[in-house]
């Protein structure tokens, strides 16, 4: 079925102030190709013509002509006009340019749309196998012309970009808390190993100091049990067990758990005492001033 016929008065009736601004922009750019003439009520009449000149064949008289308020010779050879009035706007145009004149505003139309929209015309050359990618997508998405496809996978391309670098910041982020995390970690394992080195070295000088204390108190034991030997003499066998036998298990558990007790307590005293010079060397018995 084929398209209905579009007269000149349908054509005009849309985007009439437009095509008035198209027709004037193009007496300013051709003036041989539209002849603008003043109607008595103030508005213009156009004569629109795709040759150059070609509407002369038409001679606009200055006389007024009840109707149309000019004279034109229809006679003129080759000219057949169409003529409509769409609100103020009245245009002549010849039959046969009336199809240049539809191309020529669409094209007009396209540039101020662009102009608009700070759009700008481009040529490029594709591979055969892109477009055909970027008319699948184009059909895919429902979108309405190459154009839209390219907004659209440009404006794809950015959301990603977007998501990428958020992505990479997020792993920033993680990587400052665990490199953070290492160092306060590390710090933990230097302190603690100066804590071990420390208590080690102090926990060796009670040991040592401790067993200083035993190796004396044998030494004092001896001293006196050598002192009683000079005052006595020396003693028979039967001497000395008459001694041993003059105390009983009970006084003899007596001493022996008195030595044990004595020597326990000078090992914690000693051991509590480097203790202390080990928080002292870590810091950990410092106080602040009571005001």
């Amino acid at each position: 079925m084929s398209k209905p016929y579009l007269t000149l008065e349908k054509w005009l009736s849309t985007d009439t102030e437009l095509k008035k601004e198209f027709l004037d922009s193009e007496k300013t750019k051709d003036p041989s190709r539209v002849k603008i003439t003043s109607l008595p009520d103030g508005n213009s009449f156009y004569f629109y013509a795709k040759i150059k000149g070609k509407f002369h064949h038409s001679e606009i008289a200055s006389s007024n002509t009840p109707g149309h308020g000019i004279a034109i010779n229809l006679d003129a050879p080759n000219y057949t006009p169409l003529t409509a009035k769409v609100g103020s706007l009245n245009l002549e145009v010849e039959r046969g340019s009336f199809d240049f004149l539809k191309t020529q505003f669409r094209s007009y139309k396209h540039q101020r749309m662009n102009k608009k929209n700070n759009r700008i015309t481009k040529q490029i050359v594709l591979d055969q196998n892109i477009l055909k990618k970027l008319e699948n997508i184009t059909e895919e998405k429902n979108l309405k012309s190459l154009q839209n496809c390219l907004e659209y996978l440009i404006n794809e391309q950015n959301f990603n970009l977007k998501a990428k670098d958020k992505e990479i910041q997020n792993l920033k982020e993680e990587f400052k808390l665990r490199k953070d995390r290492n160092i306060e970690l590390e710090q933990q394992l230097t302190r603690q190993k100066e804590l071990t080195k420390i208590s080690k070295e102090n926990t060796d000088k009670a040991t040592k100091e401790f067993e200083n204390h035993l190796i004396k108190t044998a030494l004092d034991a001896k001293f006196e049990l050598e002192k009683y030997k000079t005052f006595l003499g020396e003693l028979s066998e039967t001497e000395v067990e008459t001694i041993n036998d003059s105390l009983s298990d009970q006084e003899l558990n007596k001493i022996r758990s008195q030595f044990e007790k004595d020597c326990a307590h000078k090992k914690l005293i000693l051991y509590k005492l480097h203790e202390s010079y080990t928080n002292d060397a870590l810091g950990f018995n410092r106080h602040e001033p009571t005001l």
